[in-house]
């Protein structure tokens, strides 16, 4: 595996898009060393956008390799603006979408809009084709932030809501946003829903699952009100701890004095990492705070960095710290450029007391927007966001760009056929780690029998053992001129 100190090679960089504009707003790495992108686009079937536009924006979900290298797209949307923000890959070798839609029934849509934004979950598979979707939310904008596979193979999405209490949405709002969840078995039907929050506003930004439960995390300015009953003096973290009926178990803030804003949350092995802006002396200052699984701090770093530059996450990957934000025109500059606003994509590490390691600038003259930084199987970083820039093949008013950093010197070898998980009770996903022309899966049995073929089109292909008694099976792939067995236990 790379190591972060390493990551400062280029592998490559590129624009995605169409005639008119694209908007990524999310990326999830793939257990076949590649990516799904996650966005919307307001383009036809033009430039790199293969479906035809059904409304202002739609869904738009783009399956690449880790060489950038497209292996399917697909788009999905009403007669509205579908607006996609989060997913998450399922263990039958597909994913789970959820977004926020305006759209009433119809195009892919088959629930009516009840107010401004929905929530719109998608189930889709490996291939990109919709095996179910479901609707959530009231009168006002319900916009998720995060989905998560839970361990009884539902599903949880976290969310903002201002929605009233309706008959589409029995929980209550207490003022502003609130966190709304909502749980859900592996179908996508509705096992319960629940809002937290104060008088003034409640926003989550993560969630996470716990053996007890699950843990929210977000910013808050609501005083003791509504269902909130932890005292903050000042604006910042609001955590809440719940079981898994939804019920509250406990509330936390970091026990910070001054107004703090929290940037991104990550778990780790050691407990959880928040990356949050703190105001000191009229200045926003980053700080990481690393807890234990209590919530207890067990150590603060500070950043230091320019002050024209908007962080978009830090992590800790490797004992080291990935910074990533934007560098957006002073106003200095933005005189002297006829206010034409520019950014720039800024990458930095830093080591475990804040001292820089190395620092990367990406993108041309125009406005280049980061949001998100993910690290894939093989190692290495991958940035996403949105650029107008047109040295870069901009295709329309706004495009994604993306980069994907790495070691070029690393020689990591893998596995050329992989199967997982193994054991399984019914998926198992088969990954060829080579280009090939033509590929088949064959399944059997112990005594020979042959069970079913499957044509490979993807480099990762999913298998279902689940009609199958408990036992050991037989996978045969045959890959152009050449066969490779696994043997697969099903329990």
């Amino acid at each position: 595996m790379h190591t972060i100190l390493a990551q400062q090679d280029v592998f490559w960089e590129k624009s995605i898009g169409g005639e008119q504009a694209e908007y990524l707003y999310n990326a999830i790495s793939t257990p076949d060393y590649g990516f799904l992108i996650l966005g919307s686009s307001a383009s036809n079937a033009t430039g790199d956008i293969q479906k035809k536009n059904q409304g202002s924006l739609d869904y738009f979900i783009w399956k690449m390799d880790e060489n950038g290298k497209q292996e399917w797209q697909n788009s999905f949307g009403g007669n509205g603006s579908d607006f996609l923000y989060a997913a998450q890959s399922t263990s039958d070798g597909g994913y789970v979408l959820a977004g926020a839609s305006t759209s009433s029934k119809s195009g892919d849509k088959v629930s009516e809009n009840q107010g401004n934004e929905d929530i719109w979950v998608i189930k889709i598979d490996a291939q990109g084709k919709i095996q179910w979707q479901n609707s959530f939310g009231g009168n006002g904008n319900d916009i998720p932030v995060a989905i998560i596979r839970t361990k009884d193979k539902g599903y949880l999405i976290a969310a903002n809501s201002n929605s009233t209490p309706s008959s589409y949405k029995k929980s209550e709002n207490f003022g502003g946003n609130d966190y709304y969840i909502i749980k859900l078995n592996e179908k996508g039907e509705i096992l319960w829903e629940k809002t937290f929050g104060g008088s003034f506003d409640d926003q989550i930004k993560s969630v996470t699952e716990t053996k007890d439960g699950f843990v929210l995390i977000g910013n808050s300015n609501s005083p003791i009100s509504g269902n909130k009953t932890i005292d903050q003096t000042s604006n910042g973290t609001w955590i809440v701890q719940i079981n898994q009926k939804g019920e509250i178990i406990s509330e936390q803030n970091l026990n910070l004095n001054t107004d703090n804003q929290l940037i991104s949350f990550q778990e780790n092995k050691n407990g959880y990492l928040f990356s949050i802006l703190e105001k000191v002396e009229n200045k926003l200052k980053p700080k990481v705070i690393q807890t234990d699984f209590n919530f207890q701090t067990q150590k603060i770093t500070e950043l230091e960095i320019e002050s024209d530059l908007s962080i978009t996450e830090i992590k800790l990957i490797d004992n080291k710290y990935l910074f990533t934000a934007n560098k957006i025109s002073t106003l200095e500059q933005l005189k002297s450029n006829n206010h034409a606003i520019e950014s720039y994509y800024i990458a930095k590490t830093f080591d475990e007391n804040g001292s820089e390691i190395w620092n990367k600038k990406f993108g041309e003259k125009g406005f280049n927007y980061l949001e998100k930084a993910i690290t894939t199987r093989d190692g290495s970083i991958i940035l996403f966001g949105n650029s107008t820039q047109e040295g870069k093949g901009s295709n329309g008013q706004s495009d994604f760009y993306l980069v994907k950093l790495g070691d070029k010197s690393s020689t990591e070898k893998r596995t050329y056929i992989e199967a997982y998980p193994n054991p399984t009770r019914d998926i198992v996903n088969v990954l060829i780690n080579k280009d090939f022309e033509k590929s088949s899966i064959e399944v059997y049995n112990l005594v020979g029998q042959h069970l079913q073929t499957k044509e490979v089109k993807y480099r990762s292909t999913p298998i279902s053992l689940g009609n199958y008694p408990e036992g050991i099976y037989i996978l045969k792939i045959n890959t152009d001129n050449q066969t490779e067995s696994i043997k697969i236990i099903k329990k």
